[in-house]
Parts: structure tokens; sequence; C-alpha cells
């Protein structure tokens, strides 16, 4: 089933107040890996966004310059460490006020978890 995930795209949705823009919406994988993991981009018109694996262990959504630089800045962060699909984390953690606040209706779902559901819905 990994095998299956890192080959699709994502989607991250639930993340609410001003950086929901910068933190929802589809991630494509890049055919690279970073810190040994997959490398997702946002399909976006925007400045590019990233979904990657951080140097902290937690899957991170951030820019150009953080990913470049291997920083762990960024909107959101899965607060589990260690996953190898940032569809596998439960909980995650988004930039509001200039604080870090977990928000419970965050999620990742790969388009292979969105097949299933419509095929189990019909």
């Amino acid at each position: 089933m990994l095998a299956m995930l890192t080959a699709r795209q994502v989607r991250l949705r639930g993340a609410t107040a001003e950086n929901s823009d910068e933190v929802n919406g589809v991630f494509t994988p890049t055919g690279e890996l970073y810190n040994g993991k997959l490398l997702l981009r946002k399909e976006t018109k925007g400045p590019e966004r990233w979904l990657l694996y951080a140097k902290n262990h937690k899957w991170l959504v951030t820019d150009t310059a953080e990913k470049e630089a291997n920083g762990i800045g960024g909107w959101c962060f899965s607060e589990e460490a260690g996953l190898a699909h940032p569809a596998l984390a439960e909980s995650w953690v988004v930039l509001v006020d200039d604080k870090w606040e977990t928000q419970s209706d965050v999620r990742v779902f790969s388009t292979v978890e969105s097949e299933v559901s419509s095929t189990l819905q019909q």
C-alpha cells in the first residue's frame, strides 16, 4: 500500500485561519527524495509550496527558501515524527497569529484513499 501512496497526489485540507491558503491544496510527487522521503510540490498558480519531510523528522508545508535551506520553518507540520508518508499523520499543527495551534480537522488524503472511499460508498 505504501508504494501506491508514494506515486499519487495527496490533498491536504482542513486548515483554517490566515494561512489556510498556504496549507490546503493538492500536492504532487516530484519524483525526488528530500531527507530520504517523498518530495511533493503544491499545485498552485502562486509561489511554490512544498510538503516535505523535514530534518526534524516531521512532515512540513513550507516555501522554496526553507526547502533549499533544509529548514524547519513553514505554516503547518505533523505532530508525529518518523512517518513514512504524510497521509499517515493523525495530528497537524498550523501557524495561526504567529502561534502554533493543533487543528483536529487537518488531514492528508491520498488519491488511493479517495478512490477506496468512493468505491465503498457505492
